[in-house]
C-alpha cells in the first residue's frame, strides 16, 4: 500500500483546499493510505477529513529560510513513509520540495489551480520551472492554463498535464424537495441568485452586486445571496447598502457555510462576475445541484456552459454588469433553467465528476499515462 501526503497551506475555506480534501477522502483505501499536511493553518476541513478516515497534520508555518522547518517536514514524511507527495499551488511545492528530497519521497506530483498570480511575477516564473523540473507530473486544473504553463513557465510536455477539477455527484444533488429557502431568510416563492467565493478583488463582486440591482429594479421577488468572506466584505456591504432600501434589503451577506450541498440546490441560479479563473469547483457544484450558471467567459468556464450542442447556462462580458442583469432576465424563466439546468448536471456526470478526477490522480501517482 503507498502512503499518498497532500500538502496544501491551510485547511480553511477555499476551492484548492476542498478539492485537496475531496481527493484525498476519495482515494481508494484498499491501495493508498491518504494523508493531508497543512504547512500553516488548520480550519474546517479538519473535520472533514476526520469524519472521512483521513489522517491530517498541520505545522506551525512555513520558514523558507529555516533548516529547522524542512527538517521537522522530512522527519514527519519519513514517520508516515511518504512513497507520493502531492503539493498544491507554487508556495507549496516551493516550500515542501526541500523535505522531499531529505526524506527520499520517489514520486512527487504538483499542481496549480491558477496562472493570474504569475503573470506580473517574472521570478516566480523562473523559480517554478526550476522546481517543477524536479516532479514528476505537473498538473493543471483547466485546459485553458496549458498554454501559459508550456510557453511562460516552459514546463515540459513530458511532465505536464490537465486533470479537471471534480464533484461528488452524490453529494452535489437536486433538492430532494425538503429544503426551502425560508432557512436562508429569502421568501419560498423568491428568484434566488446566489454565488460562493472568496471576496477578493479578482472575483469582482461589484459587478455583480451593480448587475443583480439593475435586475431585480424591475423584479420585485429577485433576491442574491452572497456566501462568503474576505478583505472586500465590507466595501461589498456598502455597494449593497447603496442599492437603496427596495434592493438592498433583497441581498443577503450569509458568510462562509459548511452546508453547500444543502444550500446551492436552493438557488435558481449560481452567478459568478470573476475577471480570472481556471476552473471554480464551486460552478460545477452548482451544476451538480442542477442550478444553471450565468459567469463570465474566463478559464474553462465556456466550456463548461456550451460544449457546442447543449447549454448549461449563460456568458456575459467581463464587467458588463447590464449584460449581466439581461442574462438573469433571461433565466427568470422557470422552463428556461429546466433545460440548462438538466444539461448543467449532465455535463458534470459525463465530464467532471469527482471518481473521474480521483482516478485520473491515481494514475498520475502511479507514473502511468493521463489523458489531458
Amino acid at each position: 500500500m503507498k502512503t499518498v501526503v497532500q500538502v496544501i497551506l491551510n485547511l480553511g475555506h477555499g476551492g484548492m483546499e476542498a478539492m485537496a480534501v475531496a481527493l484525498a477522502g476519495g482515494l481508494d483505501r484498499q491501495r493508498f493510505r491518504s494523508v493531508v499536511v497543512a504547512l500553516d493553518a488548520g480550519g474546517e476541513h479538519e473535520v472533514v477529513l476526520r469524519n472521512s478516515g483521513v489522517e491530517s497534520y498541520v505545522l506551525s508555518g512555513r520558514r523558507l529560510w529555516s533548516p529547522g522547518f524542512h527538517w521537522e517536514l522530512a522527519a514527519l514524511l519519513r514517520r508516515l513513509h511518504a512513497d507520493v507527495v502531492h503539493t498544491h499551488h507554487f508556495s507549496s511545492l516551493l516550500h515542501t520540495l526541500p523535505a522531499m528530497r531529505l526524506a527520499g519521497v520517489t514520486r512527487r506530483v504538483h499542481t496549480e489551480h491558477s496562472y493570474q498570480y504569475l503573470e506580473p511575477r517574472r521570478d516566480y516564473r523562473r523559480v517554478l520551472r526550476a522546481i517543477g523540473a524536479m516532479t514528476h507530473a505537473f498538473v493543471l486544473v483547466a485546459r485553458s492554463m496549458h498554454a501559459f504553463y508550456k510557453e511562460q513557465v516552459r514546463v515540459g510536455e513530458r511532465r505536464l498535464r490537465v486533470i479537471p477539477n471534480g464533484v461528488d455527484t452524490d453529494l452535489f444533488k437536486p433538492s430532494n424537495g425538503t429544503a426551502a429557502k425560508d432557512t436562508l431568510g429569502v421568501p419560498a416563492n423568491a428568484y434566488l441568485v446566489g454565488t460562493a467565493g472568496r471576496f477578493f478583488p479578482e472575483k469582482d463582486y461589484g459587478t455583480l452586486l451593480r448587475g443583480f440591482a439593475a435586475f431585480a429594479a424591475t423584479h420585485p421577488d429577485a433576491h442574491l445571496a452572497m456566501i462568503g468572506d474576505g478583505p472586500e466584505l465590507l466595501s461589498l456591504q456598502a455597494l449593497a447598502a447603496s442599492c437603496g432600501d427596495g434592493i438592498a434589503a433583497r441581498i443577503h451577506f450569509l458568510g462562509w457555510r459548511t452546508d453547500l450541498p444543502d444550500v446551492l440546490p436552493l438557488l435558481d441560479t449560481f452567478a459568478l462576475s470573476s475577471r480570472s479563473e481556471g476552473l471554480p469547483l464551486v460552478a460545477l457544484e452548482a451544476l451538480a445541484c442542477g442550478v444553471p450558471l450565468v459567469v463570465t467567459p474566463v478559464g474553462d468556464l465556456p466550456e463548461v456552459v456550451a460544449d457546442g450542442t447543449t447549454q448549461a447556462g449563460l456568458l456575459f462580458p467581463v464587467g458588463d454588469h447590464a449584460a449581466l442583469a439581461h442574462a438573469l432576465a433571461a433565466l427568470a424563466d422557470d422552463d428556461a433553467r429546466a433545460v440548462l439546468a438538466k444539461a448543467g448536471r449532465a455535463r458534470v456526470l459525463q465530464r467532471y465528476s469527482q471518481a473521474a478526477m480521483v482516478d485520473s490522480y491515481t494514475r498520475a501517482y502511479e507514473g502511468l499515462e493521463v489523458t489531458s
